[in-house]
């Protein structure tokens, strides 16, 4: 990790840049926190895409969001000009592409420090089957040493979010109309994913949410619009009380929701990284993808349930069906694993 020069004044303007997706956002707050303690003004501006804007619109660490795209953002080039006009003193580009390094040379900060994906190790991996990482290291840990150039330092605490309290009471009072409220536990289940292979078949997940039923627990199936298939059949093999959540809520709401619960089951997805930054325990259940990556829960208390398949990893971020035909890296997984694994995690309640 690159070494800042001690004798150097503290930037008073740092601008941390990530697009995206909401995973990478989450997993970026401790780069946010420890870039606020080195520089003067003890707070930073961060950009972003506007669809992950509130997951860091609260941040206690942040000035002032710069979001683009969307309803809400500004297109690209008003976006270059406001980077520009924004006189930084240093910029550190967390994204590490095309339009990234762009913004980052156009701002004129005198410093700059970019994240080191390890896009070859990665390519050889997957595509040549040969493990050249050595060292594998977490992503926020990625993102705090491009950070180091200002002089951030890692401060041992894992990721955070802080919950819209507009949102919390319209989540509280969902859940009480689904009948999940009224003094039981709550578990969320997230069976969606971005891509088909990343996916534990949902039934699965219904199998899981009937046993933490039966133990007194209600269920909450989670995800965006695009999830709600997946959390449909889920929700047919769940018995008792239990509620379709998907696409109720924008992503503020989701962070409420599982803030409101003693456990998150999920797939590897952004939602892992949210309970991560809630401290809500997790079980996430990976199939194509595997820790080189760097994406493996933060700092919190989680269990990562996977099989040890030579064809691991098989993708960067999964694929719509299984190279290889046989899917084994899920369909080898059965429920009673996640709650072996829930056991492990869950941290008891009076």
């Amino acid at each position: 990790m690159p070494n800042a020069d001690k004798n150097a004044p503290r930037p008073r303007k740092v601008l941390l840049i990530r697009f995206g997706a909401m995973g990478d956002v989450i997993l970026a707050t401790p780069a946010i926190r420890a870039a606020a303690a080195a520089c003067a003004t003890g707070r930073v501006d961060f950009l972003t895409k506007s669809a992950y804007r509130p997951l860091v619109r609260n941040h206690p660490s942040v000035e002032r969001v710069l979001a683009f795209g969307g309803g809400e953002g500004a297109g690209f080039w008003s976006l270059a000009r406001t980077v520009r006009a924004g006189r930084y003193d240093a910029v550190i580009d967390l994204q590490n592409s095309l339009r990234s390094r762009f913004l980052s040379l156009l701002s004129g900060a005198k410093k700059r420090g970019t994240v080191k994906i390890g896009r070859w190790k990665r390519f050889q991996l997957v595509r040549c089957r040969r493990d050249r990482y050595g060292e594998i290291l977490a992503v926020p840990l990625k993102y705090l040493a491009a950070a180091s150039v200002i002089g951030a330092r890692d401060d041992g605490k894992g990721p955070d979010l802080f919950v819209d309290p507009d949102q919390t009471a319209a989540v509280d009072r969902r859940l009480e109309s689904a009948g999940l409220a009224g003094g039981r536990r709550l578990v969320a289940l997230a069976p969606g994913a971005g891509r088909a292979t990343k996916r534990w078949p949902a039934e699965r997940f219904g199998e899981v949410a009937s046993a933490f039923i039966s133990r007194g627990y209600a269920a909450a199936f989670i995800g965006g619009e695009a999830d709600k298939p997946a959390c449909a059949e889920a929700l047919k093999n769940a018995a008792g009380p239990a509620a379709d959540l998907s696409g109720v809520f924008p992503l503020a709401g989701t962070a409420g929701v599982i803030s409101r619960c003693s456990l998150l089951v999920t797939n590897d997805t952004g939602l892992m990284h949210m309970a991560a930054a809630l401290s809500v325990p997790c079980v996430a259940v990976f199939g194509p993808t595997t820790r080189h990556f760097g994406f493996f829960p933060f700092r919190a208390p989680s269990v990562v349930v996977e099989k040890p398949l030579a064809c691991r990893p098989c993708s960067y971020h999964g694929t719509d069906r299984c190279p290889k035909g046989h899917f084994r890296c899920m369909l080898d997984i059965g429920a009673g694993e996640v709650l072996s694994a829930a056991e492990r995690v869950l941290i008891p309640e009076n």
